[in-house]
């Protein structure tokens, strides 16, 4: 009997083991998923950033030379758009925290979220 007990504690010890080892595989593969999800939004918002950032740029640009010929002044009419660029900085500077932590909760959200869209205990 004490044979049959040690095996049954020596199967237990290796199923535990086996078990164990799994999990943190399992663990290490779910991280690598979501390391490579966040990996791959961050490149699209970048790449959507900085395509955006030309796009506004130009056509604040235009908006300038606009205004400076309608003004008969193109110095005018860049200094009003530069004061724009300062004005949206101002109240971007202004409301920094509440933007931060709703872009911070929408990643904490991401991160914790099930592929089904349950969030995990």
């Amino acid at each position: 009997m004490e044979k049959n007990l040690a095996d049954v504690f020596t199967d237990v010890k290796k199923d535990v083991t086996t078990y164990l080892d799994l999990r943190l595989k399992l663990l290490k593969l779910e991280t690598y998923e979501k390391t490579g999800k966040i990996a791959a939004v961050m490149s699209f918002v970048f790449v959507i950033l900085f395509i955006v950032f030309f796009a506004v740029l130009f056509l604040f640009l235009g908006l300038g030379y606009h205004l400076g010929n309608l003004l008969d002044n193109q110095a005018l009419g860049m200094t009003l758009i530069g004061s724009i660029y300062l004005l949206i900085l101002i109240i971007a500077i202004l409301f920094r925290k509440s933007f931060m932590s709703k872009i911070f909760s929408l990643f904490i959200a991401e991160l914790t979220a099930d592929d089904d869209g349950k969030e995990q205990a």
